[in-house]
Order: C-alpha cells, then sequence, then structure tokens
C-alpha cells in the first residue's frame, strides 16, 4: 500500500477514536469505527450484512492494505476469499475465531511471528501447503469444513490442533 494511502486511513482511523463510543464497533475490544447504518466495523460485520449492503470489496480492500501496513489483530473479523499466498508476515498474527467465507490461500506464506487460528471458521478449501511458520501457531478449536491442506507447512516452534474439526479429508 502507498504511504499516502495509509496516513489517510491512519487519519480516518485516529478520527474514528475520537468518536463517541455509540459509533465503535460492537465487538469485543474492537476500537475500530462502526459502518454507517451498522453496529459493526468493517471487518466484524455479518457476511449476510456484508452481501447486503455491496461491501466486501471495501472490506477487503482494508484487510489488505492493514496487513501490507505490519497490522495483525483480525480476531474475530468476516472476511471473503483471502490470498496471503506466498506473503511475508513479519508481524504477530491473530486470526482467533474469525470467519473465512469463501477460500483462503496462505501457499508459501512465511510466518515470522506467532500465529493465532484458534476457534477459525474456514467456509471453503484452507490451503496452508508450503507455510512456513517461525513462531508458535494455533488451530485450537478451528473448524475446516472443505478440504485443509498443509501439505509441506513447516512448524519452527510447533503447533497446536488440539479439538480442531476437520470435515472433508
Amino acid at each position: 500500500m502507498h504511504y499516502a494511502n495509509r496516513m489517510t486511513e491512519m487519519a480516518e482511523e485516529t478520527k474514528a477514536h475520537e468518536q463517541t463510543e455509540e459509533s465503535r464497533c460492537k465487538y469485543e475490544d474492537c476500537n475500530r469505527p462502526a459502518e454507517h447504518d451498522s453496529e459493526y466495523c468493517i471487518f466484524h460485520m455479518p457476511a449476510e450484512e456484508k452481501e447486503e449492503k455491496r461491501l466486501w470489496e471495501k472490506c477487503m480492500k482494508r484487510f489488505y492494505g492493514l496487513v501490507d501496513a505490519g497490522e495483525g489483530d483480525f480476531k474475530g473479523s468476516v472476511l471473503k476469499d483471502v490470498n496471503l499466498a506466498a506473503r511475508v508476515l513479519e508481524q504477530e498474527i491473530d486470526f482467533g475465531w474469525a470467519k473465512f467465507s469463501g477460500w483462503a490461500s496462505f501457499v508459501a506464506a512465511k510466518f515470522t511471528e506467532k500465529a493465532n487460528f484458534s476457534g477459525a471458521e474456514f467456509t471453503e478449501k484452507a490451503n496452508f501447503s508450503g507455510a512456513k511458520f517461525s513462531g508458535w501457531a494455533s488451530f485450537y478449536a478451528a473448524t475446516f469444513t472443505k478440504k485443509a491442506d498443509f501439505k509441506a507447512a513447516k512448524f519452527s516452534e510447533g503447533a497446536d490442533f488440539s479439538w480442531a474439526k476437520f470435515t472433508e479429508k
């Protein structure tokens, strides 16, 4: 993401922090501003509401911009068709209890810090083939509805898959 775009986004987020509590996202511990006519920010807004308001493109554009800027807190987010293939993610990543609506590709991604996918729900194929996790990785209680591919994934500090559910083999 270009520097000017990130600066504009940071200015918007700063302005949002100055807003009243009523205009903040209702998701627990989220300080992002709620979207117009919603109780939730663009990330925590339910999939049906994003679909109805045609906000998927805006959500994902903002998501990639924040990832590129080093942001890693996406716990509880509702995301669609995530493509972080071959990315080097130098920040701690938290997708705990996130809902991946559509496919998710982390093929050959490099996670240099902790990666949390605890309780995450993957509704379509989740591909982590060739991903490298340098820090601890947690998939505790994650749900994989369709195929989950971890072929050739490497976990340097270990990984927790306890209580994870794999529906399709």
